[in-house]
This record gives C-alpha cells, sequence and structure tokens, in this order.
C-alpha cells in the first residue's frame, strides 16, 4: 500500500519549520493518556470469565469491534474499575482523586492486554468526560510532567498491581491466573480533545494549520520520553529537523483533527466541541477515547507484546529441554499443540491490518509496523518456536530409540529364558504382547524365564 497517499503535508522541508516560540502557546483541558500493561494469564481463563457474563463487549455501531471484518478473533472489553488513582498523579496534575478504568483486549486469552485511559478534564465541560478534573487547563511543562510520573516504571507498576487486584476482586479473574504482569510504560498514546485556555478561536481544529502552530509542542510531546525534554525542560533547544522528522506528516480524514506517530509514541490532536457526536460521547465514555488510529495502536501493542511474551517463553522452554535432556511423549505433544495455537495467534496479529474495513486503518498500522520493525519481531518469536519443536522432535526420537533397545534387550532375555525352558513358541508370543503393550503379560513371561534361568543357574553352581 501506498502511505503517502494516505498522509497529510505540515511541512514540506525543515526551513518550513517556525522558530521555536518564546512560550509554549498549547493548553490543554481535556485529554486522554492511554496506558497499557501486558497479562500472561492461565489458558480459558479470560474465555471463562466471558462466558459467565463477567467481561462484556459492545459490538454496536459506535463500537471500535464494527471496524473490523467478520470472523476477526479480537475481544475489546468495556471499562470497569482499574482502582483508585495514585495521590502523586493527583498531585501533579492538580486533579481531583477519582477511580481509574481499564479494558482487556485480547485474541488468544492466554495473553492479554490491559488498556488503562487517563482521561483529564476541566470542569467546565457540561458532559461530564474524564473522570480526573483539572483544576485548570495544563500548559505544555505541565503536561510534560504529567506524562512522565504516569509513565514512569514506578508509578506503572503500582497502577498494575491495582488493574489486576480491581479485576480480581471484580471475580474477572483469580489469582492464581495470573503467570505475569508486565508494564508497558514506554508505548503510551495520547489524544488531546479540549484546548480551551489556547490563544485560539472557538472553532473546530484545524489540522494543517494548527498542526503547524503548535509543531514544536506536538514534537516535544512525541519526545517526552528523552532526558533532555522531561528532566531538563530544554524543548526548546531541539533543532528544526528534529521537529520536521516528527511533524512533516500527519494523518487526518476531515482535516478536524491529526495524527502524528512514532515507535514508540501515538498523538492525536483535535478540539471536541461541548455538544458532543453520539458516537464520539459513547467512545469517551466506554473506551476512554474517541480516536481509530489509538484503537490501531492498541492492536499493535497487543501484537508486540505477545511476539515478546512468546519469545521469551519459547527461549526458557528451549533451555529447560536442553538441560533435562529428555521428553515425554505427553509433554511433546503438548507442546507441538501450543506452538500450534501461539503460532497461530501470531499470524492473525502480523496480518490483523486486513481485517480492519478502513483503508487509512490499514495504513496506519503498516507505518506502525514499519516503524517498529514488528515483522521481525514476529519473525523471531516463529524461530523460538521452530527451534524447540525440532529439540523435542529429536528427543523423542532418540527416547524412543532407547525404549525400543531396552525393547530389544528384554525380549532376547525372555527369548533365551523361554528357549532354554523348552517353550520357544513363546518367544514369538512375548513380541506380539510388547508390541501391544500388554505389560502384565510381558511381567508374566518375564517371571516364568527368570525362574527357568534362576533354577538353571542353581543346578549348574550345584554341580560345580
Amino acid at each position: 500500500m501506498s502511505q503517502a497517499r494516505h498522509k497529510t503535508v505540515i511541512f514540506s522541508a525543515p526551513e518550513d519549520v517556525p522558530p521555536p516560540p518564546a512560550k509554549a502557546e498549547l493548553m490543554v483541558s481535556g485529554l486522554s493518556l492511554i496506558t497499557y500493561t501486558s497479562l500472561h494469564l492461565k489458558r480459558d481463563a479470560l474465555t471463562a470469565a466471558l462466558c459467565a457474563g463477567k467481561i462484556n463487549q459492545d459490538e454496536g455501531p459506535n463500537s471500535y469491534l464494527v471496524k473490523l471484518a467478520d470472523h476477526h478473533n479480537l475481544h475489546y472489553s468495556e471499562l470497569v474499575s482499574a482502582g483508585k488513582l495514585p495521590s502523586e498523579i493527583a498531585f501533579v496534575a492538580h486533579a481531583q482523586p477519582d477511580d481509574l478504568q481499564q479494558s482487556i483486549v485480547w485474541i488468544d486469552d492466554e495473553y492479554a492486554l490491559l488498556v488503562i485511559p487517563w482521561v483529564f478534564a476541566t470542569a467546565n465541560r457540561n458532559d461530564a468526560l474524564g473522570s480526573l478534573r483539572l483544576s485548570h487547563p495544563l500548559n505544555l511543562d505541565e503536561l510534560l510532567e504529567v506524562v512522565k510520573l504516569i509513565t514512569s516504571q514506578a508509578v506503572c507498576q503500582k497502577v498494575a498491581r491495582a488493574a489486576v487486584a480491581a479485576l480480581c476482586d471484580l471475580s474477572i479473574l483469580k489469582p492464581d491466573d495470573i503467570v505475569e504482569t508486565r508494564p508497558m510504560n514506554t508505548l503510551p498514546a495520547v489524544q488531546i480533545w479540549d484546548l480551551d485556555g489556547s490563544p485560539r478561536e472557538a472553532l473546530p481544529f484545524d489540522g494543517i494549520s494548527e498542526s503547524r502552530r503548535f509543531c514544536w509542542e506536538i514534537s516535544t510531546l512525541l519526545a517526552h520520553a528523552t532526558d533532555h525534554v522531561t528532566f531538563d525542560g530544554l524543548w526548546r533547544r531541539r533543532s528544526r529537523d528534529q521537529v520536521f522528522t516528527d511533524v512533516a506528516m500527519g494523518y487526518t480524514v476531515l482535516g478536524d483533527h491529526m495524527v502524528f506517530v512514532n515507535p514508540s509514541c501515538c498523538l492525536e490532536i483535535s478540539h471536541l466541541p461541548i455538544d458532543l457526536r453520539a458516537r464520539s460521547e459513547y467512545r469517551m465514555r466506554y473506551y476512554g477515547y474517541d480516536s481509530s488510529s489509538i484503537f490501531v495502536w492498541t492492536i499493535a501493542n497487543l501484537r508486540l507484546t505477545v511476539s515478546e511474551s512468546l519469545e521469551r517463553r519459547y527461549r526458557t522452554l528451549m533451555e529447560n529441554l536442553i538441560e533435562k535432556r529428555t521428553i515425554t511423549a505427553d509433554r511433546n505433544v503438548n507442546i507441538s499443540k501450543s506452538q500450534l495455537r501461539h503460532s497461530a495467534s501470531l499470524v492473525e496479529l502480523q496480518h490483523f491490518r486486513h481485517f480492519m474495513r478502513e483503508v487509512r486503518n490499514r495504513i496506519f498500522d503498516e507505518e506502525i509496523c514499519d516503524l517498529r520493525r514488528s515483522d521481525e519481531a514476529v519473525g523471531r518469536a516463529a524461530k523460538e518456536m521452530d527451534r524447540v519443536i525440532q529439540l523435542a522432535s529429536e528427543l523423542s526420537r532418540a527416547r524412543d530409540q532407547v525404549v525400543q533397545s531396552n525393547s530389544n534387550t528384554l525380549l532376547a532375555a525372555l527369548a533365551a529364558g523361554l528357549a532354554i525352558g523348552g517353550i520357544p513358541e513363546l518367544v514369538e508370543q512375548v513380541d506380539v504382547w510388547i508390541a501391544q503393550r500388554n505389560w502384565w503379560k510381558v511381567g508374566l513371561a518375564a517371571l516364568l524365564a527368570a525362574a527357568i534361568i534362576a533354577t538353571i543357574l542353581k543346578i549348574w553352581r550345584g554341580r560345580r
């Protein structure tokens, strides 16, 4: 696909980027900051909760699942409690403490993604959007401080523990269902959806013009993980080339918003009116954001965490097989079954864009994959799975050879005993019993042969 046909040009060259503003003009009165946590769960735990009605997912005309073609296997739950807002976030954002919420997203229910939208809004909105109430619009430095704290490892781990505990309190999961929890603190999404407080006319967002105007602020937010930006406040010292790299091209449909993306952040900027469209209000309430691009970004994060988790899992399994140097037939079968299921999940995630109805979303997913080199991550996981299957097969063949060798030795001993005892016709019958795994008859024959050989040895020794 041609990504260029679906992009909007903001700047044609670095020279088009204006000089940095003496003072940041962007003021934010409403935003959704989405963070993610990866879960490795016992198989069928989420499926059981879904079938029991403990998880609800909407597939109506305003849901994100309606953007997908039939026969996809993606599950995206409605929002449920994720625990309380950490006090340090309430202090930095000057926000009223309230509950956080989360959705659960998965394809193979062994590997799920917790999607936690931090929805901030000032009290001037009459639509009750934003569970976290801001006392005033945030300037860029305040917004950076909030993003830095929310995406910090310490806060993400704290929130992940609270989110998992909330799922257990709701009986969606049991504590022993959780195998591993990993916060994905470096891959947030940001939707700025209320620009009240910014020096601008009260009109819908002008995608190209206002992206140019706020280009330094947008570029700074995309580079939120850079130390010089988040810790030193030196965002005005970045070069025009850096701003151009971040903001030269964007994605939009009607020109009333603009989406920018790099390997570690997806940012959409717009200005939702007080009187929201029903679809926008629905998605803000039931997902915490109103952005198809962030929905695609969420699927990309699920793809990444499944790929990395399976790579780690099968590498550990490989090390375990090498250490033990043996494998039972049942375990070999179970490994093969798991590999088939995990391989199918990887293939579906790798090509999930083909389930997306809209070309723009397929193009956007393709760009995320190119930026992250997602095919390489999927390839590494697949390679680890293939190595495990090959080693397990070799160990299984070696075990079969040992069993066959032992069977041949046993048959030879029995044959000798029975031949000595004058019962040669029983030798062929013992061979049949071994093939049939009729071990109690083989055992009786072995006792008979042992008794015969022991008697002969006793007589032989007595004669000596």
